[in-house]
């Protein structure tokens, strides 16, 4: 008896390689996600600045590439 192949969790296509989620979707969620660290990282130095301190001179950590 064949094994159906694997689907997507997020859109039900059919994932390549095994994977759990599409490469399409994996993308979108990347995506998003860098989104949302961005807009946290911009809303603590707002609060940092309004509450009279100083925002340190980098705010990269080592994994953050952008």
């Amino acid at each position: 008896m064949p094994q159906a192949p694997k689907r997507c969790m997020v859109c039900g296509k059919v994932a390549e390689d095994g994977a759990t989620i599409c490469r399409a979707c994996n993308d979108s969620i990347r995506g998003e996600a860098t989104g949302q660290r961005k807009k946290l990282v911009k809303q603590a130095e707002k609060e940092i600045k309004q509450q009279g301190g100083s925002c340190p001179a980098s705010t990269q950590t080592p994994g953050n590439k952008g």
